[in-house]
């Protein structure tokens, strides 16, 4: 049976088409990268936020990604899509602590 630690699921997708980067940081600050092994979103069909966070972690080299095709959702009918993100941990670490210097050097 698989450890629940490894596995956990990303809610709140909401502004991600915009900002993927901010996602992705507050994945890499929230989640101890050594107790999660992949990730689960989703999104409705027709919403840009979940293909855009999929992609910029391909795109960045953030880990491997696996979609799921076209879903109904049983609990509200909504049609969904849906993603598991394999963490690529080493280069999560680098590209967080990259994002993070830039960020601060801003201001």
């Amino acid at each position: 049976m698989a450890n629940s630690r490894k596995v956990k699921r990303l809610t709140g997708l909401g502004s991600c088409s915009e900002n993927p980067d901010q996602m992705i940081i507050a994945v890499a600050k929230t989640h101890k990268s050594r107790d999660v092994e992949m990730i689960i979103f989703s999104d409705n069909i027709g919403n840009n936020n979940g293909k855009t966070l999929a992609n910029f972690i391909v795109e960045h080299h953030l880990g491997g990604i696996t979609e799921t095709g076209r879903l109904r959702n049983p609990n509200n009918d909504n049609t969904i899509e849906g993603w598991i993100w394999t963490i690529n941990k080493p280069e999560l670490a680098k590209w967080k602590e990259k994002e993070i210097r830039g960020f601060i050097a801003i201001y």
